[in-house]
C-alpha cells in the first residue's frame, strides 16, 4: 500500500492527484497521513474517496 505524507499548508495537491489517477487506472490503494512537523504529531486516515 502506498502512503502519502502531507503537512497542512504544504504543496501536496499534485502528488495526491497523481495517486488518485494511479488508483483509478491500476486500482492501487493508498492512505494519507497528516504530519505536523512543528508539533511532532501525526494522524492516519484511510483514503475513502472512490
Amino acid at each position: 500500500m502506498l502512503k502519502l505524507y502531507y503537512g497542512p499548508g504544504a504543496c501536496s495537491f499534485v502528488p495526491h492527484a497523481a495517486l488518485e489517477v494511479v488508483k483509478a487506472t491500476a486500482g492501487a490503494e493508498f492512505e494519507t497521513q497528516s504530519v505536523k512537523a512543528a508539533q511532532g504529531a501525526s494522524s492516519t486516515r484511510p483514503n475513502t474517496r472512490r
